[in-house]
């Protein structure tokens, strides 16, 4: 059953998807309350993280992490998940 399953999820990329909604579940405890709380917006499309902030200067500071907050997405995946980061 777990290798159907598993082959299931392979077939229809469906692990990739999980793996994104497990990243927006998890965004607050990923990035910490000051930024989760002035995130009006989350999704991913084509890899590419899209947030909203409501804030100009931690949008521009989160401009200057982006490579550090990318680390800190895709700890713990065997491969990286996300590839970008789109600040709106």
């Amino acid at each position: 059953m777990k290798q159907a399953i598993g082959s299931m999820f392979q077939k229809f990329n469906m692990q990739q998807k999980a793996n994104e909604m497990k990243i927006i579940a998890h965004w607050n405890e990923i990035v910490g309350k000051l930024i989760g709380n002035h995130t009006q917006q989350i999704y991913i499309k084509d890899r590419r993280l899209f947030l909203k902030i409501d804030s100009a200067p931690l949008r521009n500071e989160l401009h200057n992490l982006k490579e550090g907050i990318l680390d800190k997405v895709n700890e713990g995946f065997p491969n990286p998940i996300i590839i970008d980061l789109i600040l709106i």
